[in-house]
């Protein structure tokens, strides 16, 4: 089902997805706190939104939840900082 191996690759995507969470955290807490997200644009928000879509897709497609999972945590913040929006 999931491939779980030390691949360079793998080691990669590993590494992105901490790297998305880890820049993600502070702009939904800064967010949260102020309950304001004035200074995005809409446009960056649903394009956003629409390119992670596409990355799961293609997560699905080649079979490596790693791919999805870090775009689906850029869609959570994304829709997160948009309801403040």
């Amino acid at each position: 089902m999931f491939d779980i191996s030390f691949s360079y690759e793998n080691i990669l995507l590993v590494v992105a997805n901490v790297i998305n969470f880890i820049y993600n955290v502070p702009q939904v807490l800064r967010t949260y706190r102020t309950k304001s997200a004035g200074d995005f644009d809409i446009w960056f928000l649903g394009l956003r939104v629409f390119y992670n879509f596409l990355w799961i897709l293609y997560g699905i497609e080649i079979n490596s939840w790693l791919v999805s999972l870090n775009s689906i945590v850029t869609i959570i913040a994304t829709m997160f900082i948009g309801y403040y929006k």
